[in-house]
Protein backbone atom coordinates (compact mmCIF):
# COMPACT_ATOMS: atom_id res chain seq x y z
CA UNK A 1 0.00 0.00 0.00
CA UNK A 2 2.57 2.45 1.01
CA UNK A 3 4.71 1.66 -2.20
CA UNK A 4 1.83 2.21 -4.26
CA UNK A 5 1.39 5.83 -2.74
CA UNK A 6 4.76 6.76 -3.27
CA UNK A 7 4.72 5.61 -6.71
CA UNK A 8 1.47 7.62 -7.54
CA UNK A 9 3.37 10.91 -5.81
CA UNK A 10 6.87 10.17 -7.89
CA UNK A 11 4.21 9.57 -11.16
CA UNK A 12 2.79 13.35 -9.60
CA UNK A 13 5.79 14.56 -9.42
CA UNK A 14 7.64 13.82 -12.81
CA UNK A 15 4.12 14.99 -14.66
CA UNK A 16 4.52 18.48 -13.04
CA UNK A 17 8.08 18.44 -13.57
CA UNK A 18 7.74 17.75 -17.37
CA UNK A 19 4.96 20.21 -17.64
CA UNK A 20 7.36 23.42 -17.01
CA UNK A 21 10.46 22.51 -17.50
CA UNK A 22 11.98 24.66 -20.22
CA UNK A 23 11.32 23.23 -23.49
CA UNK A 24 13.65 21.53 -25.08
CA UNK A 25 12.63 22.35 -28.84
CA UNK A 26 10.81 24.12 -31.10
CA UNK A 27 6.64 24.34 -30.17
CA UNK A 28 4.95 22.80 -33.41
CA UNK A 29 2.85 24.50 -35.77
CA UNK A 30 -0.33 23.18 -33.43
CA UNK A 31 1.13 24.49 -30.35
CA UNK A 32 1.86 27.80 -31.63
CA UNK A 33 -1.71 27.92 -33.15
CA UNK A 34 -3.56 26.39 -29.95
CA UNK A 35 -1.60 28.89 -27.61
CA UNK A 36 -2.74 32.04 -30.35
CA UNK A 37 -6.47 30.73 -30.42
CA UNK A 38 -7.49 29.76 -27.23
CA UNK A 39 -7.06 33.60 -25.53
CA UNK A 40 -9.05 34.78 -28.88
CA UNK A 41 -11.54 32.21 -28.44
CA UNK A 42 -12.21 32.88 -24.48
CA UNK A 43 -12.52 36.60 -25.01
CA UNK A 44 -14.91 36.04 -27.55
CA UNK A 45 -17.23 33.61 -25.64
CA UNK A 46 -16.85 36.11 -22.74
CA UNK A 47 -17.21 39.76 -25.31
CA UNK A 48 -20.51 38.06 -26.87
CA UNK A 49 -22.00 36.35 -23.81
CA UNK A 50 -21.84 38.73 -20.85
CA UNK A 51 -20.03 42.62 -22.13
CA UNK A 52 -22.38 43.05 -24.66
CA UNK A 53 -24.99 41.60 -23.76
CA UNK A 54 -24.59 43.11 -20.25
CA UNK A 55 -24.89 46.65 -22.17
CA UNK A 56 -28.56 45.15 -23.42
CA UNK A 57 -29.89 46.41 -26.89
CA UNK A 58 -32.68 48.08 -28.25
CA UNK A 59 -34.02 45.23 -29.87
CA UNK A 60 -35.10 43.06 -27.09
CA UNK A 61 -36.85 39.75 -27.91
CA UNK A 62 -36.65 38.36 -24.06
CA UNK A 63 -39.42 41.02 -23.09
CA UNK A 64 -42.19 39.71 -25.01
CA UNK A 65 -41.24 36.34 -24.02
CA UNK A 66 -41.37 37.56 -20.07
CA UNK A 67 -44.48 39.30 -20.25
CA UNK A 68 -46.19 35.70 -21.79
CA UNK A 69 -44.86 33.98 -19.38
CA UNK A 70 -45.63 36.20 -16.86
CA UNK A 71 -49.41 36.28 -18.34
CA UNK A 72 -49.35 32.39 -18.14
CA UNK A 73 -48.49 31.86 -14.74
CA UNK A 74 -51.31 34.78 -13.43
CA UNK A 75 -54.10 33.17 -16.08
CA UNK A 76 -54.10 36.39 -17.94
CA UNK A 77 -53.90 36.74 -21.50
CA UNK A 78 -51.41 36.30 -23.70
CA UNK A 79 -52.20 36.57 -27.18
CA UNK A 80 -53.21 40.48 -27.68
CA UNK A 81 -49.71 41.66 -29.44
CA UNK A 82 -50.50 45.07 -31.75
CA UNK A 83 -48.92 43.58 -34.66
CA UNK A 84 -48.80 47.61 -36.43
CA UNK A 85 -45.55 47.97 -34.29
CA UNK A 86 -41.97 47.01 -35.42
CA UNK A 87 -40.95 45.88 -31.84
CA UNK A 88 -40.51 42.22 -31.29
CA UNK A 89 -43.79 40.15 -30.76
CA UNK A 90 -44.47 37.32 -28.95
CA UNK A 91 -45.06 34.19 -31.72
CA UNK A 92 -44.74 30.90 -29.78
CA UNK A 93 -47.97 28.54 -29.43
CA UNK A 94 -49.15 27.99 -26.05
CA UNK A 95 -46.89 24.71 -25.82
CA UNK A 96 -44.32 27.53 -26.51
CA UNK A 97 -45.46 29.19 -23.89
CA UNK A 98 -45.53 25.92 -21.66
CA UNK A 99 -42.17 25.02 -22.22
CA UNK A 100 -40.76 28.51 -21.64
CA UNK A 101 -42.66 29.09 -18.29
CA UNK A 102 -40.31 28.21 -15.82
CA UNK A 103 -38.80 31.45 -16.70
CA UNK A 104 -41.77 33.15 -15.28
CA UNK A 105 -40.45 31.91 -11.89
CA UNK A 106 -37.67 34.76 -11.63
CA UNK A 107 -37.23 38.43 -11.67
CA UNK A 108 -37.02 39.91 -15.09
CA UNK A 109 -32.96 40.78 -14.64
CA UNK A 110 -32.41 37.70 -13.17
CA UNK A 111 -34.43 35.62 -15.82
CA UNK A 112 -32.92 37.14 -18.78
CA UNK A 113 -29.50 36.33 -17.39
CA UNK A 114 -30.11 32.78 -16.77
CA UNK A 115 -31.50 32.70 -20.37
CA UNK A 116 -28.53 34.24 -21.95
CA UNK A 117 -26.67 31.52 -19.86
CA UNK A 118 -28.49 28.80 -20.91
CA UNK A 119 -28.20 29.77 -24.89
CA UNK A 120 -24.38 30.56 -23.97
CA UNK A 121 -23.81 27.00 -22.62
CA UNK A 122 -25.94 25.50 -25.19
CA UNK A 123 -24.05 27.28 -27.99
CA UNK A 124 -20.82 25.69 -26.33
CA UNK A 125 -22.05 22.16 -25.84
CA UNK A 126 -23.05 22.60 -29.89
CA UNK A 127 -19.59 23.29 -30.80
CA UNK A 128 -18.35 20.40 -28.39
CA UNK A 129 -20.83 18.14 -30.21
CA UNK A 130 -19.57 19.28 -33.62
CA UNK A 131 -16.12 18.77 -32.84
CA UNK A 132 -16.67 15.11 -31.74
CA UNK A 133 -19.06 14.33 -34.92
CA UNK A 134 -15.59 15.34 -37.37
CA UNK A 135 -13.62 13.10 -34.46
CA UNK A 136 -12.11 16.54 -33.25
CA UNK A 137 -11.44 16.78 -29.10
CA UNK A 138 -10.41 20.13 -27.18
CA UNK A 139 -7.02 19.65 -27.46
CA UNK A 140 -7.41 19.83 -31.26
CA UNK A 141 -6.55 23.44 -32.73
CA UNK A 142 -10.19 22.81 -34.49
CA UNK A 143 -11.56 23.67 -30.94
CA UNK A 144 -11.13 27.30 -30.23
CA UNK A 145 -10.71 28.16 -33.75
CA UNK A 146 -14.17 26.81 -33.77
CA UNK A 147 -15.08 28.89 -30.71
CA UNK A 148 -13.67 31.57 -31.67
CA UNK A 149 -15.36 31.95 -35.00
CA UNK A 150 -18.77 31.13 -34.03
CA UNK A 151 -18.68 33.79 -31.06
CA UNK A 152 -17.43 36.51 -33.57
CA UNK A 153 -20.43 35.68 -36.15
CA UNK A 154 -23.73 38.25 -36.15
CA UNK A 155 -25.88 35.68 -35.75
CA UNK A 156 -24.44 34.57 -32.53
CA UNK A 157 -24.03 38.09 -31.20
CA UNK A 158 -27.85 38.92 -31.78
CA UNK A 159 -28.74 35.85 -30.35
CA UNK A 160 -27.43 36.11 -26.90
CA UNK A 161 -27.24 40.37 -27.13
CA UNK A 162 -30.98 40.13 -28.31
CA UNK A 163 -31.90 37.24 -25.56
CA UNK A 164 -33.21 34.89 -27.95
CA UNK A 165 -33.47 31.32 -27.69
CA UNK A 166 -31.43 30.25 -31.58
CA UNK A 167 -28.41 29.00 -29.00
CA UNK A 168 -30.62 25.65 -27.63
CA UNK A 169 -32.22 25.42 -31.35
CA UNK A 170 -28.86 25.42 -32.16
CA UNK A 171 -27.64 22.90 -29.36
CA UNK A 172 -31.14 20.56 -30.30
CA UNK A 173 -30.38 20.50 -34.02
CA UNK A 174 -26.79 19.04 -33.44
CA UNK A 175 -28.20 16.61 -30.96
CA UNK A 176 -30.68 15.92 -33.79
CA UNK A 177 -28.43 15.17 -36.61
CA UNK A 178 -26.27 13.35 -34.06
CA UNK A 179 -28.38 10.85 -33.06
CA UNK A 180 -29.92 10.40 -36.76
CA UNK A 181 -26.34 9.45 -38.40
CA UNK A 182 -25.79 7.09 -34.87
CA UNK A 183 -28.59 4.71 -36.34
CA UNK A 184 -29.70 2.89 -33.18
CA UNK A 185 -33.25 3.17 -32.58
CA UNK A 186 -33.39 4.28 -29.28
CA UNK A 187 -30.51 7.14 -30.50
CA UNK A 188 -33.77 7.90 -33.42
CA UNK A 189 -36.82 8.29 -31.03
CA UNK A 190 -34.30 11.14 -28.77
CA UNK A 191 -33.55 12.94 -32.12
CA UNK A 192 -37.35 13.41 -32.90
CA UNK A 193 -37.72 14.49 -29.11
CA UNK A 194 -35.06 16.83 -29.67
CA UNK A 195 -36.12 18.07 -33.04
CA UNK A 196 -39.67 18.32 -31.64
CA UNK A 197 -39.40 20.47 -28.62
CA UNK A 198 -37.65 23.05 -31.38
CA UNK A 199 -41.27 22.88 -32.92
CA UNK A 200 -42.94 23.34 -30.10
CA UNK A 201 -41.10 26.74 -29.55
CA UNK A 202 -40.10 27.63 -33.63
CA UNK A 203 -40.53 25.73 -36.43
CA UNK A 204 -37.26 27.15 -38.17
CA UNK A 205 -35.98 23.24 -37.93
CA UNK A 206 -38.87 21.96 -39.49
CA UNK A 207 -37.66 21.22 -42.85
CA UNK A 208 -35.17 19.40 -41.70
CA UNK A 209 -37.87 16.24 -40.95
CA UNK A 210 -37.11 15.53 -44.85
CA UNK A 211 -33.68 14.37 -44.14
CA UNK A 212 -35.15 10.93 -41.95
CA UNK A 213 -38.06 10.85 -44.49
CA UNK A 214 -34.97 10.20 -47.59
CA UNK A 215 -32.91 8.13 -44.64
CA UNK A 216 -36.13 5.55 -44.27
CA UNK A 217 -36.30 6.60 -40.65
CA UNK A 218 -39.63 6.95 -39.28
CA UNK A 219 -39.05 7.12 -35.36
CA UNK A 220 -37.55 10.42 -35.50
CA UNK A 221 -41.10 11.87 -37.58
CA UNK A 222 -43.29 10.52 -34.25
CA UNK A 223 -41.06 11.83 -31.61
CA UNK A 224 -41.07 15.37 -34.20
CA UNK A 225 -44.56 14.98 -33.98
CA UNK A 226 -45.50 14.06 -30.38
CA UNK A 227 -43.68 16.58 -28.45
CA UNK A 228 -45.29 19.58 -30.36
CA UNK A 229 -48.80 17.88 -29.64
CA UNK A 230 -48.37 16.95 -26.15
CA UNK A 231 -47.08 20.20 -24.96
CA UNK A 232 -49.89 21.88 -27.12
CA UNK A 233 -52.48 19.77 -25.55
CA UNK A 234 -51.37 20.21 -21.76
CA UNK A 235 -50.44 23.96 -22.26
CA UNK A 236 -54.71 24.71 -24.04
CA UNK A 237 -56.47 24.41 -20.70
CA UNK A 238 -54.18 26.39 -18.45
CA UNK A 239 -53.50 29.42 -21.14
CA UNK A 240 -56.50 31.76 -20.99
CA UNK A 241 -56.41 32.67 -24.24
CA UNK A 242 -55.61 29.69 -26.24
CA UNK A 243 -57.46 30.00 -29.51
CA UNK A 244 -56.42 33.39 -29.83
CA UNK A 245 -52.93 32.32 -30.78
CA UNK A 246 -55.28 30.67 -34.09
CA UNK A 247 -57.28 33.43 -34.90
CA UNK A 248 -54.54 36.93 -34.08
CA UNK A 249 -51.01 35.54 -33.96
CA UNK A 250 -51.19 32.51 -36.62
CA UNK A 251 -52.57 34.94 -38.82
CA UNK A 252 -49.91 37.06 -38.61
CA UNK A 253 -47.23 34.40 -38.63
CA UNK A 254 -48.50 33.15 -42.11
CA UNK A 255 -48.26 37.04 -43.85
CA UNK A 256 -45.26 38.79 -44.92
CA UNK A 257 -43.87 41.39 -43.40
CA UNK A 258 -41.28 44.47 -44.76
CA UNK A 259 -39.06 45.16 -42.19
CA UNK A 260 -36.30 42.81 -40.86
CA UNK A 261 -37.25 40.15 -43.31
CA UNK A 262 -34.13 38.99 -45.72
CA UNK A 263 -36.30 36.14 -47.36
CA UNK A 264 -36.93 36.94 -51.17
CA UNK A 265 -40.33 37.86 -50.54
CA UNK A 266 -39.76 40.09 -47.96
CA UNK A 267 -37.13 41.67 -49.18
CA UNK A 268 -39.33 42.09 -52.51
CA UNK A 269 -41.99 43.64 -50.74
CA UNK A 270 -39.87 46.20 -48.95
CA UNK A 271 -38.52 46.93 -52.24
CA UNK A 272 -41.67 47.00 -54.23
CA UNK A 273 -40.64 43.97 -56.92
CA UNK A 274 -43.00 42.83 -59.41
CA UNK A 275 -44.83 39.85 -57.81
CA UNK A 276 -43.81 37.43 -60.59
CA UNK A 277 -40.05 38.17 -60.19
CA UNK A 278 -40.27 37.04 -56.82
CA UNK A 279 -42.39 34.30 -57.76
CA UNK A 280 -39.68 33.60 -60.19
CA UNK A 281 -36.93 33.69 -57.78
CA UNK A 282 -38.46 31.61 -54.99
CA UNK A 283 -39.19 29.26 -58.22
CA UNK A 284 -35.66 29.05 -59.22
CA UNK A 285 -34.00 28.76 -55.78
CA UNK A 286 -36.48 26.02 -54.93
CA UNK A 287 -35.12 24.20 -57.91
CA UNK A 288 -31.45 24.61 -57.20
CA UNK A 289 -32.10 23.41 -53.90
CA UNK A 290 -34.10 20.14 -55.30
CA UNK A 291 -31.25 19.14 -57.51
CA UNK A 292 -28.85 19.44 -55.59
CA UNK A 293 -30.52 17.48 -52.39
CA UNK A 294 -31.32 15.12 -55.07
CA UNK A 295 -27.12 14.99 -56.29
CA UNK A 296 -26.57 14.20 -52.60
CA UNK A 297 -29.06 11.92 -51.88
CA UNK A 298 -27.60 9.83 -54.87
CA UNK A 299 -23.86 9.90 -54.26
CA UNK A 300 -23.25 10.50 -50.42
CA UNK A 301 -26.50 9.14 -48.73
CA UNK A 302 -24.74 5.77 -48.56
CA UNK A 303 -21.27 6.70 -48.86
CA UNK A 304 -20.37 9.62 -46.87
CA UNK A 305 -23.52 9.50 -44.39
CA UNK A 306 -22.02 12.49 -42.67
CA UNK A 307 -21.34 14.68 -45.32
CA UNK A 308 -25.06 14.07 -46.70
CA UNK A 309 -26.61 14.55 -43.40
CA UNK A 310 -25.00 17.89 -42.75
CA UNK A 311 -24.44 19.65 -46.17
CA UNK A 312 -28.27 18.65 -47.00
CA UNK A 313 -29.56 20.13 -43.75
CA UNK A 314 -27.18 23.07 -44.86
CA UNK A 315 -29.40 23.39 -48.24
CA UNK A 316 -32.46 22.59 -47.13
CA UNK A 317 -32.59 25.40 -44.05
CA UNK A 318 -30.91 28.19 -46.32
CA UNK A 319 -33.75 27.46 -48.63
CA UNK A 320 -36.30 27.66 -46.79
CA UNK A 321 -34.97 31.25 -45.31
CA UNK A 322 -34.72 32.15 -49.09
CA UNK A 323 -38.35 31.28 -50.36
CA UNK A 324 -40.68 31.28 -47.27
CA UNK A 325 -42.17 33.95 -45.67
CA UNK A 326 -39.91 35.27 -42.88
CA UNK A 327 -35.36 35.13 -42.87
CA UNK A 328 -33.95 36.94 -39.69
CA UNK A 329 -29.72 37.13 -39.88
CA UNK A 330 -29.62 35.28 -36.14
CA UNK A 331 -31.29 32.44 -37.96
CA UNK A 332 -28.34 31.62 -39.84
CA UNK A 333 -26.64 29.88 -36.26
CA UNK A 334 -28.32 26.85 -37.47
CA UNK A 335 -26.26 26.72 -40.31
CA UNK A 336 -22.91 25.79 -38.27
CA UNK A 337 -23.77 22.12 -38.90
CA UNK A 338 -23.04 23.00 -42.82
Amino acid sequence: MYGALVTAVNSLRASLLTAFRPPTSPPSTATVLRSVLWPLAIMSVIHRAVILPLNGNITDDFKPVYRAVLNFRHGLDIYNEHFDYVDPHYLYSPGGTLLMSPFGFLPETLSRYTFIATNTIAILLAAYLLLRMFGFGLTSVAAPALLAAMFLTESVSSTLVFTNINGVILLAEVLFLRWVLDGRHGRQWWAGVAIGLTLVVKPVLAPLLLLPVLGRQWRPLIGAVAAPLLFNLVAFPLASDPTSYFTHTVPYIMGTRDYFNSSILGNGVFFGLPPALILFMRVLFTVLAAVSLWLRYRYYRTRDPLFWMLTSSGVLLTTSFLVLSLGQGYYSIVLFPF
